[in-house]
């Protein structure tokens, strides 16, 4: 929690941020509070939506840990990069168990697919 605070305060020459700050300066900032889960996703959200254009390298950690072949071009090429070996063998889908998990339980009839959904 204070982290995010001292980084916010710290951040408030961007303009948005500088908005976040004035907007939440009279609100509640305790860790429970809804207007801190607020700032706390604001905050975030425009970190992300800023992040691509600020990046000097984008990897797809997905590819990296699935894909050995992929993985390895990849050590290849930031190895001649920074002029040093480059291991990413211990590279790991954070989420793909949350993505890629089936349950072998049955679901009840009052949960629908996502394709009927659509429908």
């Amino acid at each position: 929690m204070d982290m995010l605070l001292k980084t916010i305060e710290g951040s408030r020459h961007d303009p948005f941020v500088r908005l976040l700050w004035d907007w939440f300066a009279d609100e509640d900032r305790s860790p429970n509070s809804a207007a801190t889960f607020q700032l706390f996703l604001l905050f975030h959200l425009y970190l992300y939506a800023n992040a691509f254009d600020a990046a000097d390298l984008i990897l797809d950690v997905d590819k990296i840990a699935a894909e050995a072949e992929h993985r390895a071009e990849i050590e290849q090429r930031l190895s001649e990069y920074v002029g040093s070996p480059v291991d990413l063998s211990d590279a790991r889908a954070p989420f793909s168990a949350c993505r890629y998990f089936r349950s072998t339980r049955k679901r009840p009839s009052s949960i629908r697919s996502i394709s009927s959904l659509s429908r």
